[in-house]
């Protein structure tokens, strides 16, 4: 969509553009009084149950819904205006919107206000003002109340995206698994992780690979890591073409990202070990860097994402204690497929990983029979052990 701008919203002014699906005018900003927050949320709501779309405030239009003219507004301080809208889309749509926006743009004789509601995957979305709550889409120009149907097939579409991404998410590791058994990567434990973006699968679009790989020589390590195109995707690993990996990271085409490590190690008495410390932070490290990544090639909004473990049996978890350094004993299971979480926002995925990176590593120390990862404390904060 072409960026908002001052000469943007005049060519619609100068090419009399009609509103739509995705364009509504209005001539006055909403008011501070309650009609005028219920009408803004009704506005919103809809965009975000209709692919997204924009707002523009201060734009007249004619009798037959076409851009006729700037109206600048004047009646509130600029800075004033665009907190008090972007506060009440806030605290009113549910669940929260990912990456809407409140712009001003200067004009003669005063400002224009652009809300710009993209695409979103997390819905159906609900207007919540006075304790009524409502569901409404745009269609064509108006918006209109969701029926049963709608509601219904609006939650299916969360559903289906479960759905999905589980299926994606098996096919994958039966890949992995196939790999191992034709000696394409080494027979030994690997713990994988994915994450899936909503948008992934269904809007289409193709990421930026060559952004990506220009942006980020290295991904894993501090060094340079070894990376290549590949059908799939974008592929860093450890170890040169041809050779087989420790630890890979891939980017797909479609913003999926897959990231695993071999997790074992042999200990003094020939006993196989997942070292637990690695583990959680490899598994917070990865995930921020590998969600940042996306967001800066524009992947926004909620997704999902896991972690699975690959030829785990005979192995024990290592870990340090309050006093020294324990093991676990074997697990019952020979691979770990544990549910998937739902993240809000990869954004937030990025800048927050411990609010979901630490249900994923107890998922990793229950599966070895602990009640929870010991290397994060009871208020959910990183605890590293003191060596």
């Amino acid at each position: 969509m072409t960026a908002v701008s001052t000469e943007w919203v005049e060519g619609l002014v100068q090419d009399r553009a009609q509103e739509s699906t995705h364009l509504d005018f209005k001539r006055e900003q909403p008011s501070k009084k309650e009609d005028g927050r219920r009408e803004l949320l009704k506005d919103v709501c809809a965009f975000a149950n209709t692919e997204g779309g924009r707002i523009i405030y201060g734009v007249d239009e004619d009798d037959e819904r076409c851009a006729s003219r700037i109206v600048p507004i004047t009646d509130e301080a600029v800075d004033a205006a665009q907190r008090r809208l972007d506060q009440a889309i806030a605290d009113g749509i549910h669940p929260r919107l990912v990456g809407h926006s409140v712009t001003a743009l200067t004009v003669d004789g005063g400002y224009i206000l652009v809300i710009d509601v993209p695409p979103q995957y997390g819905g159906p979305f609900q207007s919540h003002f006075n304790n009524q709550r409502r569901f409404t889409y745009r269609q064509g120009t108006i918006n209109m109340e969701m029926d049963y149907n709608q509601l219904r097939s609006a939650f299916q579409l969360r559903g289906r995206a479960l759905q999905e991404a589980t299926s994606w998410r098996r096919v994958r590791l039966a890949h992995i698994n196939d790999a191992i058994h034709k000696k394409r990567m080494v027979e030994k434990a690997w713990l994988v992780v994915h994450i899936i973006p909503f948008s992934a699968l269904f809007d289409g679009d193709l990421i930026d690979l060559h952004a990506i790989a220009t942006a980020n020589r290295s991904v894993m390590n501090d060094h340079a890591d070894s990376r290549t195109f590949t059908a799939d995707g974008l592929l860093y690993q450890d170890a040169q073409p041809g050779q087989r990996p420790l630890e890979f990271v891939r980017f797909f085409r479609s913003g999926m990202v897959e990231f695993g490590w071999v997790g074992n190690k042999y200990n003094a008495v020939g006993e196989l070990l997942i070292l637990g410390f690695d583990a959680a932070s490899t598994i917070r490290d990865l995930v921020s860097r590998c969600a940042q990544i996306l967001v800066d090639a524009g992947v926004v909004g909620p997704a999902y994402v896991s972690l699975s473990g690959l030829l785990i049996e005979s192995h024990r978890l290592h870990y340090d204690g309050p006093h020294f350094q324990l093991h676990t004993p074997e697990p019952w299971e020979s691979e770990m497929e544990p549910p998937m979480l739902e993240v809000s926002s990869l954004s937030e995925l990025a800048s927050a990983p411990d609010t979901w990176c630490r249900p994923l590593s107890d998922m990793l120390f229950q599966t070895f029979g602990l009640d929870r990862c010991v290397y994060y404390g009871s208020d959910g904060a990183w605890k590293p052990p003191r060596r």
